[in-house]
């Protein structure tokens, strides 16, 4: 006799935290991994990178040199707002 799932999420979380005890990895990565490869899956995107870590490498070397001119105040420069609402 097949035994019917009854809480689907509450196995999925367990199984990952498991998985974590035997990696000795925190359970948030696994879980942000797990997030990653679904959403890369679902949206179908070619060129993005299959590991988590990765992508936010990529995006570390992306954002680090803007951060760092808009906190020397490089980057805050005025700018003409379009629309009805200028001055």
């Amino acid at each position: 006799m097949k035994k019917e799932a009854r809480n689907i999420a509450a196995s999925v979380r367990q199984r990952l935290l498991n998985r974590a005890k035997e990696t000795h990895r925190p359970f948030e990565n696994i879980d942000k991994r797990t997030q990653w490869k679904a959403f890369i899956r679902r949206s179908q995107l070619e060129n993005a990178p299959q590991e988590l870590k990765e992508f936010v490498l990529m995006l570390r070397e992306f954002l680090i040199p803007v951060c760092k001119s808009v906190m020397d105040g490089k980057a805050l420069g005025l700018w003409a707002a379009p629309g009805p609402w200028r001055d």
